[in-house]
C-alpha cells in the first residue's frame, strides 16, 4: 500500500520525501529511506527500559545523520501505547500508522519484489488492529484500493489482555 506522500512531494526517487519508520515496540529496530535508499538500524531490543528507549532515540539519530534532509513522513505501528508510536507522535510530520501484520505483508512484498495484487497470511502473534482490538492470524488482500482482511483466527479473549502476548 503506497504511504500517503506530504503535500508538493514528488513521487520521483530524488524528490521522494525521506520516511522515517520507528518500528514497534518488541525486538524494535528503525528504519530510513529517502526513496531510492533505505537503512534498517541493528536491533534496539524492547522499548521496556530507560536504557533501552535511549538507545532507540540515538539510533534515530544516527541513523537521520545518513541523509541531508530531515524526514519529512514518520511511519509507526498502529497501537497507541507503544512507545515508538508515542515518540512518532511527537515529530510535528506527517505520520503514517501501519497495522502490524500489514507492515509484515508489505515487508514480504518489499523482499520479494511483488506488486498487488497479493494475498498476504500473518501468523506472527497479536498486533494492535484496525478496529482496536488484538488481532490474531491475518490473511489480508492487498489490491490498488488498500488492504482488505478477508480471513483470521477467531477472537478469543486473553487472560491478561495485551500483556499474555510475550
Amino acid at each position: 500500500m503506497p504511504l500517503p506522500l506530504p503535500p508538493g512531494a514528488s513521487a520521483e526517487p530524488e524528490n521522494s520525501p525521506v520516511i522515517l519508520a520507528v518500528g514497534g515496540h518488541l525486538k524494535n529496530t528503525i528504519a530510513v529511506s529517502n526513496g531510492r535508499h533505505g537503512v534498517v538500524s541493528p536491533h534496539i531490543g524492547d522499548l521496556e527500559s530507560a536504557q533501552s528507549l535511549r538507545t532507540f532515540e540515538k539510533t534515530i539519530e544516527q541513523c537521520r545523520q545518513l541523509y541531508p534532509r530531515r524526514p519529512s513522513v514518520v511511519a509507526c505501528d498502529g497501537h497507541p501505547d507503544y512507545a515508538s508510536t508515542r515518540y512518532a507522535e511527537t515529530m510535528e510530520i506527517p505520520l503514517v500508522r501501519i497495522q502490524h501484520h500489514q507492515a509484515h505483508v508489505l515487508s514480504c512484498m518489499a523482499d520479494n519484489q511483488l506488486a498487488p495484487p497479493v494475498l498476504g497470511i500473518a501468523w506472527d502473534g497479536a498486533g494492535y488492529g484496525e478496529d482496536g482490538t488484538l488481532w490474531g492470524g491475518e490473511f489480508l488482500r492487498i489490491d490498488d484500493e488498500g488492504f482488505r482482511r478477508v480471513g483470521c483466527l477467531r477472537p478469543f479473549p486473553l487472560p491478561g489482555g495485551g500483556r499474555a502476548i510475550r
